[in-house]
């Protein structure tokens, strides 16, 4: 066995360039180089790349939380408290109760993708999703472009281990975004295009979504 800390039992890697969600529950140190600690009790949230057995911190680009009630930019007051007793494992299956808002939160992995499902309590109105593209690493540029109402796309570049690592992700929702707010450094901003509701071009300063799509009945 290799030396340094492996992914969460829920994680599938077929290869580096395959996804590998995962709940991330440490920001930085050697042992949290898979983003996840089994001695923690609070998750950020959770991001579609990590590494297996490095010792190095890397990856954990394109963090995904959601919530409910006001927007917190910083992560350390959206993260949520959680429980061993609420998480359920299995290969290419992880589920959690996020205390903080209480919504059960379920990732599941594909060949080159990943399903979030949020379970929001009964008797939510407005379920909201936050999109963190600074989360860990150094960022060195990034965008985002809101495409459609179900869709989101975009691109980071990072610096840590890799020097010059590249993540283009997309997104697509089951429900319709209906309002969004963006903020960058955590200071919010205005998008340079209301009209077509996207961020155009390279952006020098990480940014971070907040996305509020439309909910399913609670089941």
């Amino acid at each position: 066995m290799a030396p340094g800390a492996w992914p969460y039992l829920s994680r599938r890697q077929y290869a580096l360039w395959h996804d590998t969600i995962s709940p991330d529950t440490r920001l930085e140190g050697w042992d949290g180089c898979s983003g996840y600690h089994y001695s923690d009790s609070l998750i950020y949230g959770f991001s579609q790349t990590h590494l297996s057995g490095t010792g190095i911190p890397d990856y954990c680009d394109v963090l995904l939380m959601p919530f409910t009630g006001e927007v917190n930019w910083k992560n350390k007051d959206y993260a949520s408290p959680f429980s061993h007793k609420k998480e359920k494992a299995s290969p290419g299956y992880y589920e959690v109760v996020l205390d903080k808002h209480n919504i059960k939160a379920a990732l599941m992995t594909s060949y080159r993708s990943g399903m979030h499902q949020y379970t929001f309590p009964e008797k939510t109105t407005e379920g909201k999703i936050l999109l963190d593209l600074q989360h860990r690493d150094e960022v060195l540029e990034s965008s985002l472009e809101i495409i459609s109402p179900y869709e989101v796309k975009g691109m980071r570049r990072s610096k840590s281990w890799a020097q010059n690592q590249v993540v283009y992700f997309y997104l697509k929702f089951d429900q319709p975004v209906k309002n969004y707010g963006i903020a960058s450094k955590d200071e919010p901003v205005e998008p340079t295009d209301i009209k077509t509701a996207s961020i155009n071009g390279k952006i020098s300063k990480p940014i971070s979504l907040s996305l509020l799509p439309g909910i399913k009945p609670y089941r």
